[in-house]
């Protein structure tokens, strides 16, 4: 499995980025200032 760092996932390009990748069978690894809307993106991708 690949991984890559993506960062400002919380948001605009950063998290459009993060959810393709992850559905592209990536494993992502984000970087965020506000835990909670990071919390909100990582329950939309997969169990992986």
């Amino acid at each position: 499995m690949r991984t890559v760092l993506v960062t400002g996932v919380t948001s605009g390009i950063g998290a459009e980025t993060a959810l393709a990748l992850d559905r592209a069978g990536w494993s992502v690894v984000g970087g965020a200032r506000n835990l909670d809307d990071a919390a909100a993106l990582v329950k939309g991708t997969s169990d992986r």
